[in-house]
């Protein structure tokens, strides 16, 4: 097969994306074998948890196959006594409720005196 030529345009512009591509291609590799590294740090973690936990419940289980038996009595329940309470009703006296006047300002008054004006007429 031949060589084929093509013309590129911009070269350097060209030359520069691909080159920002490359650098993205290897930060992107790099992240993901660091995301590796991790997950297995992590699997690694949670197996020796697991295996803690068992030895940590193995360990709960002898102990108290080593105590000594205690018998604790339950709690008695009280009889609970019941005493029949009288409630007097209790009436109270309504009080009268007394309705403030309000103050009149001057321009209602003088409102007041113009209307009874207008009324006299």
């Amino acid at each position: 097969m031949d060589p084929l030529h093509i013309k590129i345009d911009s070269p350097v512009e060209t030359r520069k994306d691909l080159l920002k591509t490359a650098i993205e291609t290897t930060q992107l590799l790099q992240f993901y074998e660091n995301f590796k590294k991790i997950r297995a740090e992590k699997r690694k973690t949670i197996r020796q948890l697991r295996t803690i936990s068992r030895e940590i419940i193995k360990d709960v289980k002898n102990f108290k196959e080593d105590l000594p038996p205690v018998h604790i009595p339950k709690p008695k329940k009280e009889k609970s006594i019941k005493i029949p309470v009288t409630v007097k009703p209790v009436k109270i006296k309504p009080k009268p409720i007394k309705v403030p006047k309000k103050p009149v300002s001057k321009i209602q008054k003088e409102l007041k005196e113009i209307e009874a004006k207008l009324n006299s007429l």
